[in-house]
């Protein structure tokens, strides 16, 4: 039987808190500039209609 911890009304198992920790820690490793000038994306190119 997993044990529960309860987050702000929500239930998390040990497995699942483990999770979003890794998940946290990998977030928080970005330096601050990361995006600073926002994302960069390439124009949307154009594409043949599906609807043929």
């Amino acid at each position: 039987m997993m044990s529960q911890e309860n987050h702000h009304d929500v239930a998390l198992s040990e497995e699942e808190e483990t999770r979003w920790q890794k998940f946290l820690q990998g977030i928080n490793g970005f330096t601050e500039d990361f995006f600073a000038e926002g994302r960069k994306q390439g124009d949307n190119c154009e594409r043949e209609s599906l609807d043929d």
